[in-house]
This record gives structure tokens, C-alpha cells and sequence, in this order.
């Protein structure tokens, strides 16, 4: 493909993932499958492109003072965004009239408002980080309330792309061997530095010092699938993150678990590995469908004590879980640097509707826990309306339940809040810029006796 009809599908998915508020990944992943004539060069190029222009689409619609998708290209062609404008050989391929050339696959040319624009944007400077980083109108108050002085650097690590993290399965092997057969099938894999103390960090081995995951380049992510380590169940793609605040939740002693919005089942799995067939647990989604992507996964680790639970098979839980884990739907915000599109696909409207639904799972959950039990609530969100607020209404409106200690190694741990707040062991957050993960939020209720 030319450089041209490239730009040009770039615009055709930018503007379908718009139009249709699928999700990126899924949208490429549609697109290459209908489209097997474009070469690995070009599927690169336009993924790129188009995760780019996500990530900045706030500025560079600024920059063009026009938020229509081939405007924001064209700002990302003339401020450096293409994915090969570093190379001096490319730089007459990605001159704009070569970029916009009105041929029979390529956009329209530029017209005369169109390059006035460009040869304004150009030369435009903000001083907004808002702007700069492109941070969503409806978001800017609930960010700027998380993380007050360090939100500008939140804001820039929010923009970069985000490594590819594996949780070793423990049952099966153990992180040198995982190590060494990914290497084998070409893939560089490292162990992850602890995201805090590594005598505390739930991610290290405290008796070893050794890190219990790994992480590779995004790049990697295509070969991982067909690697012996992943089709044999070693290896597990899971953020550090995630893998930490499940880590900070269980107890070994756990026999009775239930993930209540499981979705692809990822903690269950993870908790499956951690607690070993001695204990039973269950998955429970408000849609069966989402659980299909478990079971798949499920087979592939060998966790046969995983067991769905839906209709009676829920009901007979109430009040026997020792852990209830509520994966709440959230704003996504945590994963902007993963999942870009979900920044322009929400709205303030729409954080009002999650945080109440929110509210209603964790009550609705809340009735499995047995007396003694714990109710873990967990959120990729870095808001605080969606996190330590529903905790406050919660324990406000269920006085059966108080606050519980996570799992960490000893008391004294690092602040909960990259802004500096003051310690906690009740909840924990985590964020791209504090932590290098995916933004998370764990908070631990245990039902009084």
C-alpha cells in the first residue's frame, strides 16, 4: 500500500471505531482479517497511526481547530505523529499533498481552508496540559481531584503505550523456565521490577527476592499467542497491576470464592493459581456470554476447579463465599494508554450511570459473603467518584460490613496516592506514572461476624 491509501484507511477506522464504540484492538484485528492483501508494513503503519491519533486526539484536533478524524491526521502528519516521520527517508512520502493526493485509494486533496489550518497549526503552541495531553473535557476535574500536583505526570504516562505483562502460572511451571521457552520462540521477556518495596510487593517472591511476573514489548504480543509458553498455559497476559491487587485480596486459607462480574476471567484464573484445587472458584457475569472468553483459558491452565455460577448455581452461594470479588464496570480510565478510544467514548452522562450501577453490584454482591467473609471491590478507574467514594457509601448504608487489612507483607506501606496522601491499608491504588502499571483501585470489606 501507498503511504496515501494507508492514511486513508487510518481515517475509515478512526471514524468506524467512532461511529460503532467498538474497541480499537478489535476493530484492527476486523479490519486485517478483511484485508489480507495489506502487508505486515502496512497493517504496522496503520495501527500506529490510528493508536496515535487516539491517544492525542484532543490536541490535535486543537491544533487543527477542527475534531473531525481527517483533521486530526493531518495535524498528526504536520506535528510529528506519523509513525515513520523520524525517518529523513520517508519525509517526502509524508509530505502532506504526497499524504492527501486525491488517487483512487488515497484522501482527498487538502482543500484552501484545509492548508491555511495546517499552516496554522503548525506554528500553535498551548500551555493547557489538558490540551497537550489530551485529556477528555469530562475528565479533567475528577483527574486533576486524584492527582493534584503529579497530574501532569500522569498525564504523559497515560499517553505511552503500555508494555505487554505475563503472569506466570505457578501450578504449572516457574518464571526462569516460562522465561526460557519464551525466548526460545523468539520472544525477549524480562521479570518485572516491584512496583514498590520488594519486601512488601505482593508482585515479588519476599522469601527469594524474585519477581513472580514477567513483561515483554508490545511488539511481542503477535508471537506470544503462538508461543509453546502460551499454548502450554505457563504464561498468562495479565497487567502487573491486576496481578498485584489480586495478590492483595486473597488469603491462602480462602476455600469458597466467587468473582461476581468475572467477564474473560482473568483474577479467577490468577486466583485459581494462587489458592490450588483446594479451593472452589466461581464465576459469575450479569452477561453468559462474557464468560466464553474463560473458558477457553481455563482449559489452556489446567484450572478445572473453576465453575460458573449463574440462576441457583449463584443463589446457593449466599452467605458461603470467604471472598467476594467485585470487578466493578468502571469509566476505564486506568487503561487509557491500552485502550485510547475509551477516553472520547464517554462522558460525564455516563460516569453518573456506571458509579450508580457500581453501587448496585456491590450491594447485590455483598449477600454471598458469608459472616467473617470478605468483599474485595476492585476498579480500573483513577477516580475517586469510583472508588474510594463508593467504599464511604457502602460501609454509610451497611453497617454489617467495616473496613479490612489487604494483603501486604507488613503495616507499613508506601502512600496510596501518587499526590502524596497519607498511608493506608484498608485500599491501595496504583497508576501508570506511581506504579508502571494499568491505573487500579482495591479496597477490601470484611462482613462483621
Amino acid at each position: 500500500m501507498r503511504y496515501a491509501a494507508r492514511i486513508a484507511t487510518a481515517i475509515e477506522l478512526l471514524t468506524a471505531i467512532d461511529e460503532t464504540q467498538r474497541a480499537a484492538d478489535r476493530s484492527l484485528e476486523h479490519w486485517a482479517r478483511q484485508n489480507r492483501y495489506a502487508g505486515a508494513k502496512d497493517r504496522r503503519f496503520i495501527q500506529e497511526l490510528v493508536y496515535s491519533v487516539l491517544r492525542h486526539r484532543r490536541y490535535l484536533a486543537w491544533v487543527m481547530d477542527d475534531p473531525s478524524w481527517r483533521s486530526c491526521v493531518i495535524a498528526a502528519a504536520i506535528k510529528g505523529y506519523l509513525p515513520e516521520a523520524s525517518s529523513a527517508s520517508a519525509a517526502d512520502a509524508l509530505s502532506l499533498d504526497s499524504l492527501f493526493d486525491g488517487s483512487q485509494y488515497g484522501p482527498a486533496p487538502l482543500s484552501d481552508d484545509e492548508r491555511q489550518r495546517a499552516e496554522q497549526g503548525i506554528v500553535r503552541k498551548t500551555d493547557d496540559p489538558m490540551i497537550i495531553h489530551s485529556i477528555p473535557d469530562w475528565a479533567e476535574n475528577h483527574f486533576l481531584e486524584r492527582f493534584g500536583s503529579c497530574a501532569v505526570d500522569e498525564m504523559a504516562a497515560l499517553n505511552r503505550r503500555a508494555p505487554v505483562d505475563l503472569r506466570v502460572n505457578r501450578s504449572k511451571t516457574d518464571l526462569a523456565s516460562a522465561q526460557k521457552s519464551l525466548a526460545e520462540d523468539g520472544i525477549e521477556a524480562h521479570a518485572i521490577d516491584p512496583i514498590i518495596d520488594p519486601a512488601i510487593d505482593p508482585i515479588t517472591d519476599p522469601a527469594r527476592g524474585h519477581s513472580l511476573a514477567l513483561t515483554c514489548a508490545t511488539s511481542a504480543s503477535g508471537q506470544l499467542r503462538a508461543s509453546r509458553a502460551f499454548k502450554e498455559g505457563w504464561v498468562e497476559v495479565q497487567d502487573r497491576g491486576a496481578q498485584m491487587i489480586t495478590r492483595l485480596v486473597y488469603r491462602p486459607e480462602d476455600r469458597i470464592v466467587l468473582d461476581y462480574c468475572a467477564g474473560a476471567g482473568g483474577k479467577a484464573l490468577h486466583l485459581a493459581d494462587l489458592l490450588g484445587a483446594q479451593a472452589d472458584i466461581f464465576v459469575h457475569d450479569v452477561s453468559e456470554q462474557r464468560l466464553t472468553g474463560l473458558w477457553p483459558r481455563q482449559k489452556r491452565a489446567s484450572a478445572h476447579h473453576i465453575k460458573p455460577a449463574m440462576g441457583e448455581g449463584l443463589t446457593s452461594l449466599t452467605a458461603r463465599a470467604d471472598l467476594v470479588i467485585v470487578d466493578a464496570p468502571c469509566s476505564g480510565s486506568g487503561r487509557w494508554r491500552r485502550n485510547p478510544e475509551t477516553k472520547w467514548q464517554f462522558s460525564s452522562q455516563r460516569l453518573e450511570d456506571v458509579t450508580r450501577q457500581q453501587a448496585d453490584v456491590l450491594v447485590e454482591a455483598a449477600r454471598y459473603v458469608r459472616p467473617g467473609g470478605r468483599l474485595a471491590y476492585m476498579t480500573c478507574s483513577l477516580f475517586r467518584a469510583e472508588n474510594r467514594a463508593q467504599i464511604e457509601k457502602f460501609l454509610t448504608e451497611n453497617p454489617q460490613f467495616e473496613e479490612a487489612n489487604l494483603n501486604f507483607e507488613q503495616e507499613k506501606i508506601p502512600a496510596c496516592s501518587s499526590s502524596g496522601a497519607s498511608t493506608c491499608i484498608h485500599d491501595y491504588e496504583l497508576s501508570p506514572h506511581a506504579t508502571g502499571s494499568d491505573g487500579f483501585y482495591v479496597a477490601v470489606m470484611r462482613r462483621r461476624a
